[in-house]
């Protein structure tokens, strides 16, 4: 049984049915795959008008340009490496060509079956929106079977399971990579609030790890991930762009501001100032400031 209605608002580019033997009736089975092309707004598949397509999913991923996809009042975007997980019948969500679109949306469809409830617990734990790369591996097993020769097929019952659960899994890896990638940028948004906050103080790595109640180990990796810097280098950056600023003002003297920033006069400031900015102290205050050197 195929989950298609065909219409006359998309261009498939290519298309391939599968077919499982025996058909299972308490398996989850695919039933073809395509990539296809809309350049209107009358491509538009609401839930609603398919409500006969029971147990029926499609997982739909953009190849180039982009779609829009709908559930009640809550409207996502889908550009390129962005696609959904849905339940064709389910009468709350929708897909569509964009109205304001300029450029035609191409993408890669699978549609299938399930019997069993899993991809309803996937849609409900992970949810429908899911972002992957376009080279993944198992996306691209599944685009290469267009070189088949044939327009249909034939895969065994456990072919077809192992091909939906493959399908699964990427999206549930997808959506656990993206969700860490999420909590280290969170993470590192929390510590340069603290830096800020504490750039008087003689804060460091470790003062800051704590704060965070994680190891100056980890710590360093996120930052080294999602800024390439260290912690330290932050923590320097922040008292010495705060330097700057109390010079560029005339707030004290140089010994006076570098207790400001939470260090003792002496070389070790001059030194990290220099570093920063190419010039000491007294240079950047002769010079009237002239520059701020990058926070972060």
């Amino acid at each position: 049984m195929s989950c298609e209605s065909p219409n006359d608002r998309e261009t498939l580019l290519w298309q391939k049915r599968l077919i499982v033997v025996p058909c299972p009736e308490r398996l989850p089975y695919p039933t073809s795959m395509a990539v296809s092309m809309a350049s209107s707004p009358r491509y538009h598949h609401p839930g609603t008008q398919r409500q006969r397509e029971k147990m029926c999913y499609a997982f739909q991923i953009t190849l180039a340009g982009a779609g829009e996809f709908t559930r009640l009042d809550k409207i996502w975007s889908l550009p390129p490496a962005t696609g959904f997980l849905c339940a064709v019948a389910d009468p709350a969500i929708c897909y569509h060509y964009p109205p304001s679109a300029k450029e035609p949306w191409r993408f890669f469809f699978i549609s299938f079956r399930d019997p069993t409830g899993l991809t309803e617990g996937v849609i409900a734990q992970y949810g429908h929106i899911y972002h992957l790369s376009l080279r993944h591996p198992v996306l691209q097993r599944l685009m290469a079977m267009r070189q088949h020769p044939e327009p249909s097929i034939t895969l065994t019952q456990g072919e077809g399971l192992l091909l939906i659960q493959s399908t699964l899994s990427m999206l549930i890896d997808s959506f656990h990579t993206m969700h860490e990638g999420n909590k280290a940028e969170r993470i590192v948004r929390d510590a340069l609030e603290l830096i800020e906050r504490n750039v008087h103080a003689p804060y460091n790595a470790n003062l800051l790890a704590a704060d965070l109640d994680l190891s100056v180990e980890h710590l360093c990796r996120i930052f080294r991930s999602v800024l390439n810097k260290t912690p330290y280098d932050c923590i320097c950056r922040a008292k010495i762009h705060r330097a700057c600023e109390l010079l560029r003002e005339r707030r004290g003297s140089i010994r006076q501001i570098a207790e400001q920033v939470g260090y003792q006069p002496g070389s070790h400031f001059a030194r990290l100032f220099r570093k920063y900015t190419g010039l000491t102290p007294s240079e950047y205050r002769e010079r009237g400031g002239e520059f701020l050197p990058a926070f972060y």
